[in-house]
C-alpha cells in the first residue's frame, strides 16, 4: 500500500476500498471516449454485411488478453445474430507491435474488409493512410499515448 500512495496512486489518508474493492460505481461512463459511438457504427455496418473481419493480436499480454476479449465476445453474442461474418486474427511470431511488421499482408487482393487493432497502432498513422487508400476499414482500440487520432482509422483510446 505504501508504494501505491507513495506513487501518488492511493490518498496519503482516508477510503481506499474504491482501488482494492471496486464496484460498478468506478467504472468510467463509455460514452466518454472519443469516437466510441463511430467505432460501433463502423463495427455494426461489417457485422450486418456479413464482412471479413481481421483482428491483429499485438505481442504482449494485454495484447492478447484484449484481443481474446474481442474476439471471444462476437463468438459468444454475436455470431449468431451475424453468422455469415469471417472472423480471423493474426498472432504474431516474434515481439513485433502495430501495423508496421504485417504491412505486406495487405494488397490490391483485399484479405478482410474490417481490420481491428486491439492495444495498438494509435501511433501508425502513416499505415492506416496506406490501407484507408487500399479500401480497408480500420479500428483501433487501444490505450497508448498518441500525438493525435488518426485521420484515416476510428480511434477509441482511453
Amino acid at each position: 500500500m505504501n508504494l501505491l500512495r507513495d506513487r501518488k496512486i492511493l490518498p496519503e489518508q482516508g477510503d481506499t476500498d474504491w482501488y482494492f474493492k471496486p464496484t460498478v460505481d468506478n467504472f468510467n461512463d463509455p460514452m466518454l471516449l472519443d469516437h466510441l459511438v463511430d467505432g460501433y457504427q463502423l463495427y455494426k455496418k461489417h457485422l450486418e454485411n456479413g464482412s471479413r473481419i481481421r483482428v491483429y493480436v499485438d505481442c504482449d499480454v494485454d495484447g492478447f488478453t484484449s484481443a481474446a476479449v474481442f474476439v471471444n465476445y462476437y463468438n459468444d453474442f454475436l455470431k449468431e445474430k451475424y453468422p455469415n461474418v469471417q472472423m480471423t486474427f493474426h498472432i504474431p511470431e516474434g515481439k513485433e507491435h502495430g501495423l508496421r511488421s504485417v504491412m505486406d499482408e495487405f494488397s490490391d487482393n483485399k484479405i478482410c474488409d474490417l481490420i481491428v487493432l486491439p492495444d495498438s497502432s494509435s501511433n501508425d498513422y502513416e499505415e492506416h493512410e496506406i490501407l484507408k487508400n487500399l479500401g480497408y476499414d480500420i479500428l483501433v482500440l487501444d490505450h497508448h499515448d498518441a500525438d493525435k487520432y488518426s485521420e484515416n482509422a476510428i480511434v477509441i483510446n482511453n
